[in-house]
């Protein structure tokens, strides 16, 4: 089971997200999302839960005190993996490559995940990972309305399977 970074939106974005994944849920296309158990959230990296937590929350520490980082989820996106994953994009900002980029230096040559690695970062808030039918899911998603304006607010250490938050830190205004 692995550690993820993850940046959490606010409250009001969470609840756009959490209404498109019970749509996703109602018409049989996925219940992933929901069954998590964690609010909707951008994964900054992955990380083999055979790193210390102490170092994980060491390198969170170590960054810049950042501050709530502006986003708009512009559009819908799939991985096209077996099954595929349905997720909903950002305009790329500057912040957002910052923040990623400056949280990949303070872990310091921690391994992380392929997909996490600068250069290969798709940032996305995912939807559904386990869709069988990429046609089902965005007839599912047709009514949502987009764009979603977000604010990126917490930044957290989260282990997974079932969802645990490890570490959770505001950030500053």
């Amino acid at each position: 089971m692995p550690f993820a970074i993850t940046l959490r939106v606010d409250r009001a974005a969470e609840k756009k997200v959490s209404d498109l994944w019970l749509a996703l849920s109602a018409q049989g296309v996925s219940h992933d999302s929901i069954q998590l158990g964690y609010p909707a959230h951008l994964t900054l990296a992955i990380c083999s839960d055979d790193i210390p937590e102490t170092r994980l929350q060491s390198a969170l520490e170590a960054l810049i005190t950042p501050r709530p980082i502006p986003l708009i989820l512009t559009n819908l996106g799939l991985f096209s993996t077996k099954p595929a994953v349905i997720f909903l994009a950002p305009t790329v900002t500057f912040d957002l490559l910052a923040i990623h980029r400056d949280l990949l230096e303070a872990l310091g040559g921690v391994p992380i995940h392929n997909h996490y690695k600068c250069g290969a970062w798709v940032p996305h808030i995912t939807l559904a990972k386990d869709v069988a039918s990429p046609e089902a899911a965005f007839a599912a998603l047709r009514s949502a309305e987009l764009p979603i304006r977000a604010t990126l607010e917490k930044l957290e250490i989260v282990h997974f399977r079932p969802a645990r938050i490890l570490y959770s830190r505001d950030l500053a205004a």
